[in-house]
């Protein structure tokens, strides 16, 4: 996710476009309100910004300026603190920032990569929908929603994600290692091989592919064994599902 943080210093700058013009003299309570929110906005504290465009908001709701500053000041108070790892505080702010604007891209991105992280697939899955609702050929996004529908065991529907991403991105390794994980923990030995393989013909390092590459040729070998002695044991079906494919 450190690609993304970078948006930070972009949408800050967000502020300055939606300053308000104010007058020296006789200035409203939202202007003067909007102002401080700004000017708190600008030094990151986000605190008091979020503090002081509430007031604007109260003091004028019908100023979309002021709404629109104060769902950037959730948004980055909320990016803040995913990135701090306080998970709950940064969904609550990303919350109020998608009910300011429900077309934020980067709140909903930001509040599935902390549902995600605490494992509250399901509810990570509708802002993953939004975002591909809204640009089908976002393949960060299908990656993770493929993730989370592996997570819920849902393997139908994670085949389905990594498959577009592999039709989007045919030279990327992602999709198949995503794939050929789930055919792992299904069992389906041959068609994870073939989606192995593929991943080392594009990345012949990927220490990943290789190791199950690995674990699936022991698996082909004990699939051969099986067929004179059936009590023996498939290596595959032990295999975790914990950790989301690279």
């Amino acid at each position: 996710m450190k690609k993304i943080f970078h948006l930070c210093a972009v949408l800050l700058s967000a502020f300055f476009m939606l300053s308000p013009v104010l007058r020296a003299a006789d200035e409203r309570d939202d202007a003067k309100f909007a102002r401080e929110g700004i000017e708190a906005a600008k030094k990151k504290d986000w605190d008091k910004a979020i503090d002081n465009l509430k007031r604007a908001v109260e003091a004028d709701p019908n100023a979309k300026n002021n709404k629109v500053n104060l769902g950037l000041a959730f948004q980055q108070r909320g990016l803040e603190r995913v990135q701090q790892k306080k998970y709950d505080e940064g969904i609550s702010d990303l919350s109020e920032a998608l009910k300011l604007n429900d077309d934020n891209i980067t709140a909903h991105r930001f509040r599935a990569f902390a549902l995600l992280n605490k494992g509250d697939y399901k509810q990570a899955l509708a802002d993953y929908d939004a975002l591909i609702d809204k640009n089908h050929d976002d393949v960060e996004a299908l990656d993770r929603r493929g993730f989370a529908f592996m997570q819920l065991k849902d393997y139908d529907k994670a085949l389905a994600d990594y498959s577009a991403i592999i039709e989007k991105r045919p030279r990327e390794a992602r999709g198949y290692l995503g794939r050929s994980y789930i055919y792992m923990l299904q069992n389906k030995v041959e068609p994870a091989l073939t989606n192995v393989e593929k991943v080392l013909q594009i990345e012949p390092g990927n220490e990943d592919a290789q190791n199950r590459k690995k674990r699936l040729e022991a698996a082909k070998a004990a699939a051969a064994k099986n067929a004179q002695s059936p009590g023996a044991r498939n290596p595959v079906a032990a295999t975790p599902a914990g950790s989301p494919p690279r």
